[in-house]
């Protein structure tokens, strides 16, 4: 009889020929037990990391290290600390809610803080939040407090929102300004606060900054409700300080704002020398400050007004963006003054394709007829140049100004010469033999716009691959970003060949904000050795900040479909609340198929966005997994 159990043979039992099959029993089961337990400790690859159960001392060591950091006010550090907090569990909720009812100040802030970064996977804990709000005796605990309500509770935000209204009324300023933020965080669910930001606002005794906080909270909470009624009164306001925030709050309301606009003309009218403040919010107004028209172009006409609030005017006028003749006809008479044509040119530019008319009137700018191209008139060309690339007109005089422009004194307006040709898109003899010329130029940017246009033309691929992959090699090893190649290098990456080796060496070595530029790079489209990429980006995922996070998470998921951690993350950032990061990463997510796939839970959520803008794009990337 034989009998082997974990590598033990019976010597007994093998007999003398057996002795060898007894040394590979023990030998077999003894590799299998050393997998088996290499297997039970191996650590898990970051793509297979699942969201880490946190022991209590580990917790009290990221607090502690985090109130420390709060103490010296070095909030670099804070973010570094509060990036252990992405990847916990919502358990930790209670260790937190623990230090917030019993440790020193200092705890107590960095454990609501930690609550926030929870987001709303902490909203349990929204009472304990509010009650450090009402009660808490320290200021920088209610500040924090305030902050984090609105980051837990912007699903279900109702009885917070009652809370903050209560908390306008704190002694400290410092309370009422985080609050006031938190406020405008939760967008349209704090209509109900309208009338006591009024009352802050109004309130003649408080603090300029607390009052202009205020404008700036009612127009962005106005700009969800489309009603720009809480801030047009105040255009008429004497105090200069609050009229300034007033036209500001104005601009950002946008086209909410068009109610407005009677006002905003007669305060230009009554206190020219007020105009560069009202001007601007017309402009933002859009097309629906038509109405504007008249009076702004009278005023960009009149010599007798200074040139910076004329400026202005034309400045409203190009981003009101309606072309009529009598624009047109203004326009030209403002390129035409020296004085004003800067800002005339940029108002055509903003017309675009519809200022077409005054196409040779540009030119002339860029090129002057007497060939009297003054160094000192530089500016003008450089916005002449970029003009001609907005309006696109492809009449013969206009592309042999810009051939001509690439050989200008300027090497500012020699790049924008090349790009204007490329916005353009008229490829003939001139253009490419302008652009070969401009890969031997002095300048790097000249040399990459020219580049640019070469391989749009495509007639030499090699040479023109051989200069990006140059500058991005020179850019990286000096410490350098320049935008432009990194976009122009991803654009064309099935065409240069060693593309994915500098990006994947940028991400490694890079700068951070050449990194950022390659994470958006490589969000979109097909890579040859996704691999290259993998482990900097699984790095990147736990960086500073959060837009650096979430795009790394949204390039992790384009390249491998599934990756978990880079899942958790993005969900963590686009249910924070905030208004800018999570922003940013739900537009990236709304262009990503897959990154939309592994979100598309959190898109739910983000459907009851307080932000309309949040709402319509999450609405659209669901729509776009429904079609796909």
């Amino acid at each position: 009889m034989r009998y082997i159990a974990f590598g033990l043979t019976s010597s007994r039992a093998v007999g003398s020929g057996g002795v060898v099959r007894m040394k590979l029993a023990r030998f077999f089961w003894a590799v299998c037990a050393l997998i088996c337990i290499l297997i039970a400790v191996r650590p898990a690859s970051p793509d297979e990391e699942q969201i880490a159960q946190r022991t209590h001392d580990e917790v009290d060591n990221a607090v502690r290290r985090m109130a420390a950091a709060f103490q010296q006010r070095d909030f670099r550090a804070v973010g570094i600390e509060g990036r252990y907090f992405i990847y916990a569990d919502e358990a930790v909720a209670d260790q937190l809610a623990e230090f917030v009812a019993g440790g020193n100040a200092i705890v107590r802030v960095a454990s609501i803080h930690a609550l926030g970064i929870l987001g709303i996977d902490a909203r349990q804990k929204l009472p304990l939040l509010e009650e450090s709000l009402r009660s808490d005796s320290d200021e920088d605990v209610r500040m924090e407090a305030a902050l984090a309500i609105a980051k837990v509770a912007w699903l279900n935000a109702d009885d917070a929102v009652e809370e903050l209204i209560h908390a306008l009324g704190d002694k400290s300023d410092n309370v009422k300004m985080a609050t006031l933020s938190a406020l405008v965080a939760l967008g349209q669910h704090a209509v109900g606060a309208i009338p006591s930001i009024e009352s802050v606002m109004m309130t003649e005794d408080a603090h300029h900054k607390i009052r202009s906080a205020a404008i700036l909270g009612l127009a962005r909470i106005g700009r969800e409700l489309d009603d720009p009624e809480p801030v047009r009164h105040i255009v008429d306001a004497n105090d200069e300080d609050l009229g300034h925030r007033a036209a500001f709050a104005l601009g950002e309301l946008g086209e909410a704002a068009a109610p407005a606009v009677p006002q905003l003309l007669h305060a230009i009218q009554k206190d020219p020398d007020e105009a560069v403040r009202w001007a601007a919010p017309l402009g933002k107004i859009g097309k629906a400050g038509k109405p504007a028209l008249p009076v702004l172009l009278s005023f960009a006409a009149d010599d007798s007004h200074g040139n910076l609030a004329r400026e202005e005017c034309l400045t409203a006028i190009g981003a009101i963006g309606v072309a009529s003749t009598e624009v047109l006809e203004g326009l030209t008479t403002a390129v035409r003054n020296p004085k004003l044509r800067g800002a005339a040119l940029r108002a055509i530019a903003e017309l675009g394709t519809d200022a077409a008319p005054l196409a040779k009137l540009v030119s002339d700018v860029l090129v002057p007829e007497d060939d009297d191209s003054d160094w000192d008139d530089w500016p003008n060309r450089r916005e002449a140049a970029t003009t001609l690339g907005r309006i696109r007109s492809r009449d013969a005089s206009t592309i042999g100004a810009l051939v001509k422009g690439c050989t200008d004194t300027s090497a500012v307006v020699r790049y924008r010469c090349f790009n204007a040709l490329s916005d353009v898109g008229v490829f003939n003899n001139a253009t490419y033999a302008a652009a070969d010329k401009g890969l031997g130029d002095w300048d790097s940017g000249v040399c990459l716009a020219s580049a640019a246009l070469l391989l749009e033309q495509r007639p030499d691929i090699e040479r023109s691959a051989g200069v990006l992959i140059g500058l991005a090699t020179k850019d990286l090893k000096r410490g350098e970003t320049n935008v432009d190649t990194i976009l122009v290098l991803g654009a064309n990456r099935e065409l240069i060949p060693r593309v994915e080796e500098v990006f994947a060496a940028i991400l490694e070595t890079g700068t951070p904000y050449a990194k950022a530029v390659v994470t958006q790079s490589l969000q979109t489209g097909k890579w040859k050795d996704p691999s290259a990429f993998k482990a900097s980006l699984e790095t990147l995922l736990s960086g500073d900040g959060d837009y650096m996070r979430s795009s790394a998470a949204v390039a992790l998921l384009n390249l491998f479909g599934r990756h978990d951690r880079a899942a958790h993350v993005l969900k963590r950032v686009l249910l924070r609340g905030e208004i800018d990061d999570s922003w940013f990463a739900l537009k990236d997510v709304s262009e990503s198929k897959s990154a939309a796939l592994a979100s598309v839970d959190t898109l739910k959520l983000l459907v009851e966005s307080p932000y309309r803008e949040r709402r319509q794009t999450a609405k659209r990337a669901i729509e776009s997994i429904k079609r796909k």
